[in-house]
């Protein structure tokens, strides 16, 4: 493996009482929440674990920033050994396979749901409601399903590729889904239909 050397690059870094976070060198902030922030410094990618993190100052112009919250650990990462092309490449085609099923399943559950309505006619505000509900739902466990997939950045052709899938899914798959869906209803519940037929029959005889 080659090793990196930094020549020429001065970095501090100030901790005081695992509660506030000086540093300088940063070139590029990679993802930030809560519990984790990702830079780009001038010797590597540098993480820092912990609790509610948020920014009190970003000059990326100087390459500063400072940080408040709970530190419970700090390590360095050599940018350029972290991901090769090929896996970088490899991630980001993972990721937008992500994306076109993810837009694919939430509009196949939803037509599960569809089916019913078509079998009998719901209220309006009762369908508002759980549509409403339903994609709220979808879409919030596919962010957190799919956005560590890539290190915390949500790219736009992920968007592009989620809306792209499901159009085509309900343009051209759809209908075909709802037809299945229907006669697995009339399959499972046509026996149902003729037992309680049957129990009809003898109670009228009786």
């Amino acid at each position: 493996m080659q090793e990196m050397v930094y020549e020429k690059k001065q970095q501090k870094l100030c901790l005081t009482n695992r509660r506030q976070i000086e540093l300088t060198g940063v070139s590029e902030v990679i993802s930030f929440d809560q519990k984790q922030v990702v830079l780009d410094t001038d010797l590597g990618r540098m993480v820092f674990f912990g609790e509610d993190f948020h920014v009190k100052r970003l000059t990326l112009e100087r390459g500063e920033i400072e940080i408040e919250g709970l530190v419970r650990g700090i390590d360095y990462q050599d940018a350029k050994e972290e991901l090769s092309a090929g896996k970088f490449f490899g991630r980001q085609c993972w990721y937008l396979i992500s994306a076109l099923c993810a837009g694919m399943l939430i509009l196949f559950l939803y037509d599960g749901i569809r089916v019913f309505r078509l079998r009998k006619k719901r209220p309006v505000l009762r369908c508002l409601l759980v549509d409403w509900l339903f994609f709220l739902t979808t879409a919030v466990l596919t962010f957190y399903v799919v956005f560590p997939l890539n290190d915390g950045t949500l790219r736009s052709y992920f968007i592009v590729a989620f809306i792209v899938s499901a159009y085509s899914y309900h343009k051209w798959v759809s209908p075909w889904v709802i037809k299945v869906y229907q006669w697995l209803i009339d399959a499972i519940l046509r026996p149902c239909v003729w037992i309680r037929r049957k129990m009809c029959e003898k109670c009228g005889k009786s």
